[in-house]
């Protein structure tokens, strides 16, 4: 999860963004093995601190590669934007993270810094003196433009030589160039930094879609008016209190370029405006003061507005800043004057062992010979993990174990995942003799019953197909008395598992809530005289907090258990309740549903 800026940006806010890294193994008493895999080989110009891994990108005037690494599924990402030649025109500050396949090539942008306008034209020098008055030789030449004089009683020397200053080049990456000026030119704005799914050379890959992270750049100065800064994530307009100074040096938006309709004309040109990627050029019409270029982004600041004939170097326009952009929950922050345009790339190896699940066998469980019992088991890896490879048990999840023999028995899931990390679990069990009498197990336990043997109705039954899902545990697994010590945080380390309640059963359909997210495996099990014998078994992977629908087939009326067991890496809680399913009724009446109290969780 990123760390949020504070209302008011510190000097250095990115440095507060450094993705949070922490990595946690809850074992199981079932565990028995659990080894991660070697270190992976840190990419070149990467470094490596714990299982976190960190690779910078500086400016180089070129575009360059990281290709994801086989074991990483999620990146942190942080951006700074190139500054434009400016004071103050600083580049747009990204944080974000992203998620990528392994062996993807990502391509990476450094922007560069505006460049600066050509020095002053140097002006030319007096003329020489003029010949004798009896009209003697032409006079000396005078520097540049100047000419020396000439006449018979001595000519005045040549007028001031001229020049021109150039604008100040683009920085790489999408800087808009500054405009010339016959005293002084404006600056150049500053590239993006970006990272993009193809190669900017590539044909196609200057669109919205390829761009993935991109942090804005500062736009030129323009005459005495500053650049924007780059995007946070909106570029910033131009720096500047002349009234007449009014085109130009606006910045971008994430949805559009500095420019969204043209001005009056003259400033009406493409070149002026901000673009896809680009920022504008500023406006050239040789006068004494030149505009600034805009900076680069998602979408390129305007240039700015040359200065007038009047020689009001306020007149002019610095360049506007580019806009920055990042998926959802990126953080956006303001540059500063020592954060150089840069990309890092930040990620986490996966050192952590795939988490097993086993529902059934449980261990120590005691069952009768030849007696049905199928493997219930699934392994995962968590959002953020490298992916399960394999999970292979004793049997395939599903099919039934070895029940045919008396005596002791074991049940073994093996499991890896795509960076290496192996674990594994192994659960005993017992098949008894043909004559002796079953003991309950944590996989097959009863519920109270009427005299007699047969079920007791719970509650009201429900109209049109809805089951009552009282309150009320199975046998052996009382809910813990009044004032008893709750050891559910002992259980589970010390983030309690989510929690699910409000559980309904319909003939088509398990609804509940969760309180967080989480896998969850639900299980029923239908009362068929004195046993309970397996129906129905559905899993959803990691699903969001909040309401959840689980379709099963048609259900007949009758007496059911419900095992719902809720998994968050190797830790999970178990809730099971007893449900009865009446016939569907003919009779018009209102549709009722009993929820579930808190019980029976373990």
């Amino acid at each position: 999860m990123l760390t949020l800026l504070p209302g008011a940006h510190r000097a250095d806010p990115i440095r507060c963004l450094l993705f949070p890294v922490a990595a946690s193994v809850v074992v199981g008493a079932a565990l028995l093995a659990a080894s991660p895999a070697g270190a992976a080989a840190v990419p070149s110009g990467c470094s490596a601190s714990g299982a976190t891994v960190r690779c910078p990108f500086a400016f180089t005037g070129g575009e360059q590669q990281f290709t994801v690494p086989d074991d990483v599924r999620r990146l942190h990402v942080e951006l700074v934007g190139g500054r434009g030649f400016s004071p103050n025109a600083y580049g747009g500050k990204v944080a974000a993270d992203l998620a990528v396949t392994p062996g993807e090539v990502l391509y990476v942008e450094v922007g560069g810094q505006g460049g600066a306008p050509g020095p002053s034209p140097i002006l030319g020098g007096t003329g020489g003196a003029g010949g004798a008055a009896d009209g003697g030789s032409t006079g000396g030449t005078g520097g540049d433009a100047g000419g020396g004089g000439t006449g018979s009683a001595g000519g005045t020397g040549g007028a001031a030589g001229g020049g021109l200053s150039a604008g100040g080049a683009g920085g790489f990456n999408g800087g808009g160039a500054g405009s010339s000026g016959t005293v002084l030119g404006g600056g150049g704005g500053g590239g993006a930094s970006d990272i993009r799914t193809c190669s900017s050379s590539g044909s196609g890959c200057d669109t919205l879609r390829s761009r993935l992270v991109v942090a804005g750049g500062g736009g030129g100065v323009g005459g005495t008016s500053i650049g924007g800064s780059g995007g946070d994530p909106n570029g910033h307009d131009a720096l500047h209190d002349a009234p007449r100074a009014v085109w130009g040096g606006y910045g971008a938006t994430q949805t559009d370029p500095g420019l969204t309709t043209p001005p009056p004309v003259p400033f009406n040109w493409p070149d002026e405006w901000g673009a896809l990627g680009r920022g504008g050029q500023g406006a050239d019409f040789g006068t004494p003061f030149g505009a600034g270029g805009g900076g680069a982004g998602l979408y390129g600041g305007s240039g700015g507005w040359p200065g007038g004939d009047d020689n009001a170097a306020f007149d002019a326009t610095g360049g506007g800043g580019g806009s920055s952009w990042g998926p959802a929950g990126s953080v956006y922050a303001p540059g500063t004057s020592w954060d150089p345009a840069s990309v890092t790339i930040s990620y986490t190896r996966d050192v952590v062992a795939t988490a097993i699940h086993v529902t059934a066998p449980a261990d120590g469980a005691t069952y009768a010979p030849d007696e049905a019992v199928e493997a219930d088991y699934a392994c995962s890896d968590g959002p953020d993990g490298s992916g399960v490879a394999s999970c292979d048990g004793t049997v395939a999840d599903g099919q039934s174990i070895d029940t045919a023999g008396a005596g002791q028995h074991t049940f073994t899931v093996d499991a890896v995942d795509a960076a290496g990390n192996r674990a594994s679990q192994t659960f005993h069990y017992t098949v008894r003799a043909p004559d002796t009498p079953s003991s309950p197990s944590p996989s097959s336990t009863g519920t109270s019953a009427a005299a007699g043997g047969a079920p007791t109705a719970i509650g009201p039954q429900p109209r049109g197909g809805a089951a009552s899902t009282e309150a009320v545990p199975d046998a052996g697994n009382h809910p813990a008395a009044a004032g008893a010590p709750d050891r559910t945080a002992a259980r589970t380390g010390h983030t309690p598992v989510p929690r699910a309640f409000a559980l309904r059963l319909t003939a088509n359909r398990v609804r509940l809530r969760l309180t967080k997210a989480a896998v969850v495996v639900v299980t029923i099990d239908r009362r068929s005289g004195h046993r309970w014998h397996r129906v129905r078994r559905v899993k959803a992977g990691h699903r969001h907090a909040g309401a959840l629908t689980l379709p099963i087939r048609h259900l007949a009326a009758g007496r059911y258990r419900l095992t719902v067991r809720v998994h968050v890496g190797r830790r999970s809680r178990t809730r099971r309740v007893i449900a009865v399913l009446p016939a569907p009724s003919t009779r018009p009446g209102p549709h009722r549903e009993a929820t579930v109290g808190r019980h029976d969780d373990r």
